[in-house]
């Protein structure tokens, strides 16, 4: 089991709830099966960028919140040395997740570990308990999970929230391996009662991203919006 711990202890947890009755920011997306977003995906490095649309279609939910979403590129478009080359291979793949977005498992298209690597980058990962602002979390996922894979830590902080979004500013660090995968940089979840708590946006700047040695490599997802 990887080791999940939050900093807000259980007496302030217990004293908000006594003063408000619940606390204000669960964080924690609960998906429905069927139900589908597009992200638009933007990665860039001093040589190149690429600029893509990704459906997330969640195809399984289970009775103890874990869930299975299907990815599938809707194209995509790769920036090299001044030339554009079109990629419209659908590269689908299945991901599972527990009910806090921890990754469990890939499968099907490409799995590889720097597969792993950026799907563990870009997930967001929900508190164990809900907090107010302030409130600080960390998620620990151990080595060889699958094999060869590094150990990873990504640190958490709610940061503000405002027009129907709540910041979250987080650090990621690979713990060993070639190459380790380091990021800083900000998710913006939703607060209001459509879609609560689901990823809206991420914007990272990111060292030797997905085990590509680099020095610095910017990405960013936005959900795209429904017509």
């Amino acid at each position: 089991m990887a080791v999940f711990n939050s900093v807000v202890t259980v007496a302030a947890l217990t004293l908000a709830y006594a003063v408000q009755g619940q606390l204000a920011y669960e964080l924690k997306w609960k998906p429905k099966k069927g139900e589908a977003h597009v992200y638009e995906l933007f990665i860039k490095d001093k040589d190149s960028s690429v600029e893509a649309a990704v459906e997330h279609k969640v195809t399984e939910v289970k009775s103890d919140g874990t869930y299975t979403v299907q990815s599938r590129s809707l194209g995509a478009i790769v920036r090299v040395a001044g030339s554009d080359i079109r990629d419209d291979r659908p590269n689908e793949a299945r991901a599972t997740f527990d009910p806090f977005g921890r990754l469990v498992e890939l499968k099907g298209g490409t799995t590889g570990l720097a597969k792993y690597r950026s799907a563990l980058l870009t997930k967001f990962v929900a508190p164990p308990l809900a907090g107010d602002l302030g409130m600080k979390w960390t998620y620990e996922r151990e080595r060889d999970r699958p094999t060869g894979l590094a150990a990873c830590k990504i640190e958490y902080t709610l940061s503000s929230a405002k027009d129907g979004m709540a910041e979250v500013q987080f650090k990621f660090t690979e713990l060993g391996g070639e190459f380790s995968q380091t990021a800083t940089g900000t998710w913006w979840i939703n607060t209001t009662n459509t879609n609560k708590w689901l990823p809206v946006r991420m914007e990272a700047k990111v060292k030797n991203f997905a085990g590509s040695e680099s020095a610095e490599t910017e990405i960013k997802l936005v959900l795209r919006r429904p017509e």
